[in-house]
């Protein structure tokens, strides 16, 4: 409000009450200020929210003012962001298995994961930088690649892949949940909510550890994972990686 993006008629604010049509229109233009159509390189955005809504579109040596939304009409296509920062949020409607890519110096704080349906890859390349990665309830599977600071799965029955990447951390909060790391990967903690049943992590590569609460947990694969913790709730966890130390807490 303060921002001045919603706002109702007569200049007042009605929460109570349904939006209107051309309320929500205001409110679509107050946060997107440039709409992407046609493939190619940009090098220069208007102040403000961007959404990129078909392939083929290369951002480069640019700073988004807002949040960068990848629009479902990039279908199964590709975004690159080059020696790009985004202010707001990165939110990823659309792309494919080649994904959104982020090389160069590119800085992207916080990235959202909401395409529906199908498989959509983020790409962190060297030198780029993704912090906090969030994959929304309704989800695609999602492949991720390179360095990346957080992975929060909300989503539930999603399949969460890592190939060549380093994570600091993985929160499993959605049930149903499969996450695989490749021989190529290395994950620090991966924490397992207990609304997050069933829950099955499959490590080729290595796990420094695993904190569960979550009944139905199981924890394979020929890779390292050098502790369990198995918390009040995790029912039925089973851990199945050779050489892993198994923890109990009644917490």
């Amino acid at each position: 409000m303060n921002a001045g993006f919603a706002q109702g008629s007569g200049g007042r604010l009605r929460p109570l009450e349904r939006m209107t049509r051309a309320e929500l229109a205001r409110l679509m233009d107050n946060l997107l200020r440039q709409y992407l159509r046609v493939p190619g390189v940009v090098t220069q955005v208007v102040p403000g929210g961007v959404m990129v809504n078909v392939p083929g579109v290369t951002l480069r040596d640019l700073t988004v003012n807002g949040d960068l939304i990848v629009g479902d009409g990039v279908g199964d296509g590709a975004c690159v962001l080059e020696n790009v920062t985004v202010a707001g949020r990165l939110v990823v409607r659309g792309g494919g298995e080649d994904g959104i890519i982020l090389r160069g110096g590119s800085s992207v704080a916080e990235v959202v994961m909401s395409r529906g349906g199908g498989t959509v890859s983020l790409k962190v390349e060297s030198g780029a930088d993704a912090g906090d990665i969030r994959i929304d309830e309704g989800s695609a599977d999602v492949n991720l690649y390179g360095t990346v600071d957080t992975v929060a799965v909300e989503a539930s029955g999603v399949r969460v892949k890592a190939f060549c990447a380093s994570i600091g951390r993985i929160d499993v909060i959605g049930g149903n949940t499969g996450i695989s790391v490749d021989a190529e990967s290395v994950v620090g903690e991966v924490t397992v909510q207990g609304a997050a049943a069933n829950t099955l992590l499959s490590v080729a590569g290595a796990v420094a550890g695993v904190t569960t609460a979550a009944p139905g947990t199981t924890v394979e694969g020929l890779g390292k994972v050098a502790w369990v913790e198995v918390r009040c709730g995790a029912d039925n966890a089973r851990v199945e990686t050779s050489g892993t130390q198994i923890q109990t807490a009644s917490r």
